[in-house]
């Protein structure tokens, strides 16, 4: 039985030049993948602090309406919502950071605020995912059409 050796006639010169040549491209690649894990980790951050944010503004504007008789609750996943769609509006239009939750915070309770007025009992309003994407859908919209208006 014979055994075939593959041989290859690369020369030690030649080895040398490609291992300099990655070893020159060794920083490049690792500083590429540092801004990579950067950018998701920021990423990340941002999403959490706009959550950490929103749960303060959430009790405010929960405060605020209570002058008016208005229960206002929240559940988690409209929280999550309104972060995502924050983060979003951020990231494909002007990025004012957390402003932006002010914004999308008085868009979602402009009909609340507006017909409040403190005249009726106490009445509870549940804020929830679809309570969210049916108010909001509108500024969504809205936004991905001014991206083709001259």
């Amino acid at each position: 039985m014979a055994i075939k050796f593959q041989y290859n006639k690369t020369s030690l010169g030649e080895l040398g030049k490609q291992l300099k040549m990655r070893q020159k491209a060794l920083p490049t690649i690792k500083s590429k993948e540092s801004a990579l894990r950067s950018e998701v980790k920021k990423a990340k951050d941002t999403a959490q602090d706009f959550q950490r944010q929103l749960d303060a503004l959430t009790a405010q504007y929960g405060k605020l309406l209570g002058v008016d008789n208005i229960d206002l609750q929240f559940t988690e996943d409209a929280i999550e919502e309104i972060a995502t769609i924050s983060e979003d509006m951020n990231a494909t239009s002007e990025d004012i950071g957390a402003r932006r939750l002010h914004t999308v915070m008085e868009y979602l309770l402009e009909d609340i605020s507006f017909n409040a007025g403190g005249d009726y009992p106490t009445v509870t309003v549940k804020i929830d995912k679809k309570y969210v994407d049916e108010h909001l859908d509108k500024m969504i919209r809205d936004r991905d059409l001014k991206k083709y208006v001259l």
